[in-house]
């Protein structure tokens, strides 16, 4: 958009400022207005930078018209020849003004170029980083799509298990619920961790207030039985485990009970738990009805003592009247043998 005239002078000004953020004149600027008219127009330029906040950076360029040269007076030819020595002065001026300039702008492009050269390397460097970044990307997804695979079909493993798991805790569940012997799960410190149905209603006792206590506190220490204790607490130190222990013992609520006992150890690997499985089988109708059996049979063999005391008896009577009746046989039989004779 500018004139030849001052284009070059103008690049430089706004270089500089943009460079330095430091104000540039420059004077003594010839401008042919018109080749056909005299005299020539002088003109000067001024770039300065705007203190003003903006968004970028903005710069004041200011053209001064100065005061046409005058060569009244003068002939033409002295006034070609001043002419003329005034384009030779501000030519060579010019010159060394860009001569100047030339030299710092091939300095300020070697610099750059170092800069580039150097930002080159980097980005070279920068690539090749990249490039084998990149490769070890590939191998990383390649690596985690694997294990992606692994994890899905690990993920399907677990989710088959806990639906097992499930079933396996659904279906023993539903045994303990279902089951009419009593039944309790106690920890290692012999608290109550759940119990059946049937333990409730046998013992008349609530879950609330249950579990979560010791055994021999519950109900009013109903079940501090030292021999049951100690067995219990050999489960755990000894990993024991007994069979139809029989118990016999006299409860407030439910009164003379006898029970045989059967407690196993039970191991929880993944929460790390020591557990007890015992069950309750009540036998006192059992023998009960096991004495009045008893009595039963003691009954009837009395009677059949006696109904063969007096079979016995009846016997005795026969065999008295058959010896007399084979003695009389005998005498009759001589008799009449004699008779006879």
């Amino acid at each position: 958009m500018t004139r030849p005239e001052f284009t070059f002078e103008l690049r430089n000004a706004i270089y500089e400022v943009i460079k330095t953020n430091n104000p540039v004149f420059k004077s003594g600027i010839q401008l042919n207005v018109d080749e056909k008219k005299e005299p020539l127009q002088i003109m000067s330029l001024e770039v300065r930078p705007l203190t003003i906040e903006w968004g970028e950076p903005l710069y004041l360029i200011v053209f001064t018209m100065q005061e046409r040269e005058q060569f009244s007076g003068q002939n033409s030819t002295a006034k070609n020849s001043l002419q003329k020595d005034n384009r030779v002065k501000k030519q060579i001026e010019e010159l060394h003004k860009a001569s100047a300039e030339m030299i710092a702008v091939i300095e300020s492009q070697d610099r750059a170029y170092e800069d580039l050269q150097a930002a080159n390397e980097e980005i070279i460097s920068a690539s090749e980083e990249f490039q084998t970044l990149n490769e070890e990307l590939e191998t990383s997804k390649e690596e985690i799509e694997a294990t992606n695979e692994e994890l899905l079909t690990t993920n399907q493993e677990l989710q088959m298990r806990n639906e097992q798991l499930a079933e396996s805790y659904n279906f023993s569940e539903a045994v303990a619920e279902t089951m009419h012997e009593p039944m309790l799960i106690l920890d290692k410190h012999l608290r109550i961790k759940s119990a059946n149905k049937a333990f409730y209603k046998k013992f008349h006792l609530m879950q609330v207030g249950t579990e979560g206590i010791p055994l021999y506190e519950l109900s009013n220490h109903q079940w501090d039985i030292p021999n049951l204790r100690q067995l219990l607490d050999n489960i755990i130190q000894k990993n024991t485990h007994f069979y139809e222990h029989e118990i016999t013992y006299t409860f407030p609520e439910t009164g003379k009970k006898t029970m045989l006992l059967n407690a196993r150890p039970i191991t929880q690997k993944t929460q790390n738990e020591q557990l007890i499985l015992l069950t309750f089988t009540d036998t006192t109708l059992i023998i009960k009805n096991r004495k009045s059996d008893n009595k039963e049979l003691e009954n009837i063999i009395n009677e059949r003592t006696k109904a063969l005391e007096e079979s016995y008896k009846t016997v005795n009577e026969k065999n008295l009247f058959l010896e007399k009746a084979n003695k009389d046989l005998e005498t009759f039989t001589f008799v009449s043998s004699h008779d006879l004779q």
